[in-house]
C-alpha cells in the first residue's frame, strides 16, 4: 500500500506504539525513512533499527523503542511527541540563522540540508538551513 505522506506515517507509527508500550514497530521501507531513523538512534531517542527483507513491498523496518520506568514501575515511552512539521502541502524551509533548540535543547529537530539529515544541533553548529522535516520531544 502506498502513501501520500510516508513520513508521517513512520512518525505516527513510533508515537502509536510507544503509547501502547510496544517494545518495537515495523514500518515499510523507504531510503529518507531510514536517515530519520539513523538521527533517532545517533540521538538516544530509539534503541535501534533494522532493516528486514529484500525487495519491496516485503521491505520493512522494525524500529527497538526506548522506555524509561517510572517509580511505580510503568513504562513511559522516551518520545512523547512527534510532529510533522514541513507536510506536502506547506513546506517549511529555515535560513542558517533561523535554525533554533527544540525545548532548550530538551527535543530535536530534524532538519533536512544539502549534507543530508541532520538534528538541529548540528546543523546550527555546521551553518546550515534547510527543510524543518519534524520535531521529536
Amino acid at each position: 500500500m502506498t502513501h501520500s505522506d510516508p513520513i508521517s506515517d513512520l512518525l505516527i507509527r513510533i508515537k502509536n506504539a510507544g503509547n501502547r508500550s510496544h517494545s518495537s514497530t515495523r514500518i515499510p521501507h523507504f531510503n529518507f525513512g531510514e536517515d530519520i531513523l539513523k538521527v533517532l538512534a545517533s540521538e538516544g531517542w530509539i534503541n535501534g533499527y533494522e532493516t528486514i527483507g529484500e525487495k519491496h513491498p516485503g521491505k520493512f523496518l522494525v524500529v527497538s523503542l526506548k522506555y524509561t520506568i517510572s517509580d511505580s514501575g510503568d513504562r513511559i515511552p522516551l518520545i512523547q511527541n512527534l510532529k510533522r512539521v514541513s507536510k506536502p502541502s506547506r513546506r517549511v524551509y529555515l535560513k542558517r540563522d533561523e535554525v533554533k533548540r527544540v525545548i532548550n535543547g530538551l527535543g530535536t529537530g530534524l532538519i533536512s540540508t544539502s549534507q543530508g539529515l541532520l538534528p538541529d544541533r548540528e546543523a546550527k553548529k555546521k551553518g546550515l538551513g534547510g527543510e524543518y522535516v519534524a520535531v521529536i520531544i
